[in-house]
C-alpha cells in the first residue's frame, strides 16, 4: 500500500508501479482519493493537509527502484497527464509488519491473549530463547493457533509478564536469517502490556 500527498492528486483515476528499466509494470488499485478539505485516509500518511491518493499494488517481487505512475482524467478533451514518485523496493526475507493494527493492541500481564501478526514468511518466525517479558512462573507459554497458507499472517498465544510497551523484536526472531530490512529500517511492532 502507497499514500501519496502532493497538488492535483484529487484528479487521479488509475496508477502503477513501473520498473527502472520499464520491463515490469504492477497495475494498482485505488484505496482513496481526496482532496483539500477532505478528511485524510487511514491509507494515506503523513496525515498533512493537501490532496491524496492511496494505492495497494500487488505483491512486487523484484527489489529496485521503480516509479509510481498516476494518471489524472482528461480535462476538457485534453489529454490526460501523469503525476510520478520514485518508490525502492527492499529485498528482505521474512518480516512482521512494523505498521499492523495489533501495534496499539494491549494485554495484562500474566494473562493469555491471542495474537494476529502479518508480516511476510512467518514460518520462519520463532520465539526468542531466554525472551526477559515471556519468562515467568514456570516455561513460557506461546502457541501458534494457525498460520495463513501464504504466511502473511499467524495467530499466537502469549502470555506476557513485564508492564510497558514491549517491542516483538524482543520475543521473535527469523531463524536464520538475521534482522529483516524492513523491521531494522521501520521499526517492530509493540505490544502494550498493563498491570
Amino acid at each position: 500500500m502507497v499514500g501519496v500527498r502532493g497538488e492535483g492528486l484529487e484528479f487521479v483515476v488509475s496508477a502503477s508501479a513501473v520498473s527502472a528499466d520499464g520491463a515490469v509494470v504492477t497495475g494498482g488499485r485505488l484505496l482513496s482519493v481526496g482532496g483539500n478539505g477532505i478528511p485524510p485516509s487511514a491509507h494515506c500518511v503523513p496525515a498533512a493537509g493537501g490532496a491524496f491518493v492511496s494505492v495497494r499494488l500487488p505483491a512486487i517481487e523484484q527489489p529496485g527502484a521503480y516509479t509510481l505512475v498516476m494518471q489524472r482524467s482528461p480535462l476538457f478533451g485534453i489529454g490526460r497527464s501523469d503525476e510520478k514518485a520514485t518508490l525502492h523496493v527492499i529485498a528482505s526475507h521474512g518480516f512482521l509488519n512494523p505498521r499492523q493494527a495489533e501495534s496499539s493492541e494491549g494485554a495484562r500481564m500474566g494473562e493469555e491473549r491471542t495474537f494476529t501478526l502479518a508480516g511476510r514468511q512467518l514460518g520462519g518466525l520463532r520465539v526468542r530463547s531466554g525472551a526477559a517479558a515471556l519468562q515467568g512462573a514456570g516455561a513460557p507459554i506461546t502457541d501458534v493457533q494457525w498460520m495463513s497458507p501464504d504466511q502473511s499472517q499467524v495467530r499466537i498465544r502469549l502470555t506476557l509478564h513485564r508492564v510497558g510497551l514491549v517491542p516483538l523484536s524482543e520475543l521473535f526472531e527469523f531463524i536464520g536469517s538475521g534482522e529483516s530490512p524492513v523491521n531494522r529500517d521501520l521499526g517492530w511492532p509493540v505490544i502494550d502490556v498493563l498491570p
